[in-house]
């Protein structure tokens, strides 16, 4: 994976430079850590055996052993308390430093080419990858002052005994060489472990957000055992990465005690306790577990390694991405424009126009084609048609959420070549028919269209939306008002409910241009006569509406028909139902409203 392991460094790096202090920390506690337990006791070991032996000058070596124990024994506290501050910054601060930049680059994406992952996936996706990304750094220091330590270890093993540490070194080699050979079938099982994760959180967000279609189907049973029989694959993935990692420590551990083995039987070769051999035993048997753990180290970090490449290419597969790129380092979209005094519109209103439209899903050739419209400030038009005429495509076009194939759109008779950065509020709002409600409370979602307006002016418009979006009927009913947790996707409100609270944050935003799409499907005839006639009566506003209702028909100003991708036919809704046919279905359907 050359490409992986170059973006893999490349972001590493990046990311030990955002905290270069915590490294710091971490390198400093860590190299304390490795002369206060590992070194530090084998040369008091071997001083005190030597001195048994007779030596009186091991006195002094023991003496200054222990005095820069001591020292470091002081500074290793210190250490600690300041590990409480790097860790924490190492781990959770760059894991959501990583989260963040994919947050911001997955915004910054257009609509069509954002990823399709289900919610659960994605949050198991940012969750996972980015600790394993954040486990790799925080081992860097590690391995970094084991390796230090490991040839410290070895310059004074080998002034004692070289043949005694060649024959430690040969065993303790097989680390390293035994870690590239198994860690891609570690890699192999996490990689089938993330899949069954990411497989059972899918299907368990899906069984949660479609609870009601599952028990209206009577299929609870079913849906269970299906997340039952997931829930096992995922256990008994997890279960085969957990014997892989310990199947990896046991031939770690291995070389140590082999050479253990070698140096007791160099020893024993060496003749009957003397100074040198009970000295330099104690020596080498201790410091041979140091030793052993910087050569597991160099076995491991290939598998770690590996895996933070794995987990960055994930990332990329699941978000898009061509490349990770620098951390906080990529182009922002433009930032959002600034409103005119008169409550983001010009004196007048804008106009926003489409010549020759078309835009067809690659995967598919669907869409619409050749389409020519022109908006007029306080105008209301709605565009109707059968079922997958492109009503949507044609919405989401226009709002800059789909990519032109042919065409252009003007804004006040200027071209907007980059549709998406261009029209946004205050310019323009979109209201899709899966309308977003966050997990928050009802004011919270619709003052998020207040982009930051506060005091008079911003409680003014709040209450202007709430209006227009026949919301206040429902706010009295509501036990807490605006202060009504939505709950999760909105789920504590109705469907009706739901969709007139992403009404009124995009009325919030004081935007020139509306974009619904059908916005009213899951009103009562009241409330929907109610939205349609405030949409109507938004002074310098322009509607662009797609729906199929009655309703919507008697009170827009302009109608287009959409058929096979392509339009029927444009005009006042009277004229239409007397010349159109499916006008004429429609608006013979009812009295003015729409059935429910």
């Amino acid at each position: 994976m050359p490409r992986d392991n170059a973006s893999g460094l490349r972001t590493i790096g990046t990311l030990m430079r955002r905290a270069p202090l915590a490294v710091a920390v971490d390198f400093a506690k860590q190299t304390l850590q490795y002369f206060t337990n590992q070194i530090a006791p084998a040369l008091i070991l071997k001083g005190f055996f030597d001195l048994l032996a007779g030596d009186r000058s091991a006195t002094g070596d023991i003496a200054l052993t222990f005095g820069l124990v001591l020292g470091a024994w002081f500074l290793s506290v210190i250490g600690d308390a300041m590990e409480t501050w790097s860790r924490p910054l190492i781990n959770e601060g760059l894991a959501g430093l990583i989260r963040g930049n994919l947050l911001g680059a997955l915004l910054d994406r257009p609509a069509t080419r954002r990823p399709k992952t289900p919610p659960a996936g994605t949050l198991s996706l940012f969750r996972r990858e980015t600790t394993e990304i954040t486990s790799f750094v925080d081992q860097v220091g590690d391995i970094s002052v084991s390796a230090a330590a490991f040839a410290v270890s070895v310059g004074i093993l080998a002034r004692e005994s070289a043949v005694a540490t060649l024959l430690c070194l040969l065993p303790l080699a097989l680390a390293p060489a035994a870690g590239a050979l198994l860690s891609k079938w570690v890699e192999a099982r996490k990689a089938r472990w993330f899949e069954a994760s990411a497989s059972w959180s899918a299907l368990l967000g899906a069984a949660v957000d479609g609870a009601e279609s599952i028990a209206a189907a009577s299929a609870e049973g079913a849906v269970v055992a299906a997340i039952s029989r997931r829930a096992e694959e995922h256990r008994k993935a997890k279960l085969r990465v957990a014997l892989a990692g310990r199947a990896l420590e046991s031939v770690f551990s291995f070389p140590q005690s082999l050479a253990t083995a070698l140096v007791l039987l160099v020893a024993s070769l060496a003749g009957s306790g003397g100074k040198t051999v009970a000295g330099d035993l104690a020596l080498f048997v201790t410091m041979i577990p140091g030793l052993g753990t910087f050569t597991g180290f160099v076995g491991q970090a290939l598998t770690w390694y590996r895996q933070a490449a794995l987990a960055l290419r994930r990332l990329r597969d699941a978000f898009g991405f061509a490349d990770f790129g620098p951390i906080a380092a990529r182009q922002r979209r433009p930032s959002r424009p600034e409103a005119d005094p008169a409550g983001g519109h010009r004196a007048g209103g804008h106009i926003l126009e489409c010549h020759d439209l078309s835009c067809v899903h690659p995967d598919s050739g669907k869409g619409v084609r050749g389409v020519d419209l022109h908006l007029g400030p306080g105008t209301l038009t709605v565009v109707t048609g059968p079922t997958g005429s492109g009503k949507s495509t044609l919405l989401r076009a226009l709002a800059g959420l789909a990519p032109l194939s042919g065409g252009s759109i003007l804004w006040d008779g200027t071209r907007v070549d980059d549709p998406e950065a261009f029209l946004v509020p205050p310019r323009l709002s979109w209201v899709g028919q899966s309308p977003g409600v966050f997990a928050a409370t009802v004011g919270e979602n619709v003052r998020m269209g207040l982009a930051g307006r506060d005091g008079a002016e911003g409680e003014a418009r709040l209450e202007r939306a709430i209006a227009a979006a026949a919301l206040a009927r429902d706010l009295d009913a509501l036990e807490a008002g605006l202060d009504t947790d939505a709950g999760p996707g909105g789920a504590r409100l109705s469907g009706g409910q739901r969709q007139r609270v992403a009404l009124a944050r995009a009325l919030a935003t004081g935007s020139a241009i509306l974009v619904l799409d059908d916005p009213t499907s899951a009103l009562d005839k009241a409330t929907e006569l109610a939205v349609w006639k405030a949409l109507k009566g938004l002074r310098g506003v322009s509607t662009l509406a797609a729906s199929n209702s009655p309703a919507a028909l008697r009170a827009a100003d302009w109608t287009l028909v959409l058929e096979d991708g392509r339009v029927a036919a444009f005009g006042r809704p009277a004229e239409l139902a007397a010349s159109h046919p499916f006008v004429r279905e429609l608006l013979g359907a009812g009295q003015g409203a729409p059935e429910t």
